[in-house]
Formats: structure tokens, sequence, C-alpha cells
């Protein structure tokens, strides 16, 4: 007869035997499942404290804060120097534009001015009652030299805002309000920081050339302008250089 009990034994040996190898590396498995999770959760433990030390350290610095730089601005004019030079068929104008940078008020603060005029108005006051018949031609004297001083006001209240963005608008508008004041250098100066800011505003060419014909300039005038012309085609342009040839604008 078989022995049961003997084979049975056997059976079980041999079963064992042969599933050994997967309970070993099922064992493995899962030990290194273990060593991995607990190695995660050892860094992440680790980490968390360097992270912070940085965070804060990074909120802890100051914030540098930056001074405003003051510049002192003092008004200085310039004398005409070479204004024109062509390259590559444009019009480029080397001018020394020096005396922006030191700009200041020529004319007194506006309290000063104000001042001024209730003195003025008071002293016009007491010469009505006394004179009449020569009041008229004062009068109109003391206007005028208002009427100048509130455009030398405008004009720096300009120049301030250029200073600030450079607008070739307002450097065009103080040339053409100092031109009008007879003051043609400063309109000279102004035509052509305007220039070289912008050199396809007619306007401002028109006004330079005038400004030289003022400074008895007249063949700079023209040399400029013919050159304006080649480079636009300006009608403007052509139509001033034509009065200052034929002698019509002096």
């Amino acid at each position: 007869m078989l022995d049961v009990k003997n084979l049975e034994i056997r059976y079980k040996r041999y079963k064992l035997k042969k599933d050994m190898p997967y309970f070993i590396i099922a064992g493995i498995a899962i030990l290194i499942s273990f060593i991995t999770i607990f190695m995660i959760i050892n860094n992440n433990q680790e980490q968390k404290p360097i992270l912070k030390s940085e965070i804060e350290s990074h909120v802890s610095k100051p914030i540098e804060q930056t001074k405003p730089i003051e510049i002192e601005q003092v008004v200085k004019e310039e004398k005409i120097k070479a204004p024109v030079i062509i390259q590559d068929d444009k019009v480029v104008l080397t001018p020394s534009l020096s005396f922006m940078n030191k700009i200041e008020p020529d004319m007194p603060p506006s309290k000063t001015i104000a001042q001024n005029k209730i003195i003025e108005k008071e002293i016009l006051s007491k010469e009505i009652e006394e004179v009449r018949e020569p009041l008229h031609v004062k009068d109109k004297k003391v206007f005028v030299n208002i009427e100048r001083n509130n455009d030398a006001d405008d004009i720096e209240e300009v120049i301030k805002r250029f200073k600030v963005n450079n607008n070739p608008a307002l450097s065009l508008f103080i040339a053409k309000k100092y031109y009008q004041l007879g003051e043609y250098e400063k309109a000279y100066n102004y035509a052509l920081i305007t220039n070289k800011i912008n050199n396809n505003i007619d306007a401002s060419w028109v006004l330079f050339s005038k400004s030289l014909v003022k400074l008895n300039k007249k063949e700079m005038a023209i040399e400029t302008l013919k050159k304006y012309i080649e480079y636009s085609n300006s009608q403007q342009a052509k139509q001033l250089l034509d009065e200052i040839s034929s002698g019509k604008f002096k």
C-alpha cells in the first residue's frame, strides 16, 4: 500500500520549494517599498526647514529705495554752430545742445511779477489823478511790458514741460514764441532742437531758416532750405526759399 502521509509531506516540500522564489521576490519588493517610503518621508522632513529658512531669508531682505536725482538747471544761450550735415539722403543736424541742460528761468518768479504788477497799478492810479493826457502813452507801454512778461511766463512753463517729455510740439511752440518776441537766437536754438527730435516738421524748418535770416545768416538759411527741399520736397520750404532769394523776406 502507498504511504499517503509520506506522499503528502513530500508534495508539500516540493510545492514549498517551487513557490519559494516567488515568496522571496515578493518579500524583497515589500522591503524595498518600505525603505523607499521611509526615505521619501525623511527627505521631505529635512527639506521643509531648509525651504522655510530660504523663504524667510528672501522675505527679510530689505528693499532698496532709489533716491531721486537732483538736476541743477541753469539758463545759458549758445552761439550758432554749423547746422546741417547730409548723410544717406537724410537731413541730420549737429548742433550744440548743451544749453538745454542748463535752462533756468530768465524771468523773475511769478510772485515777484505779481508784486511788480500791483506796484505798477498803484503808480498808475496816482498818475491818473494828476495827469490825463500823457497817461495814454504810459499806459500803452506798461501794457506791452506786462504782456511780454506773461509771454515769458508761458514760455518758461512750456520749457519745464518740454524738459520732462521732449515733445517736439512743445519745442516748436517755444521757438515760435521766441521768434514773435524777437529773440531770434533762442528761436533758432529751439527750432534746431525740434529738427533733431523730428526732422520731418516743415514748420520747424521754416522757422529755423527765418531765424537764420534774422541773425544775418542768409546764405546758411538758403543752403539749409535747399537741402531740406531735396530731402522732403516741402512746398512751404520752396516758397520761403523764393522769398529769401528774391529779397522779399529779410
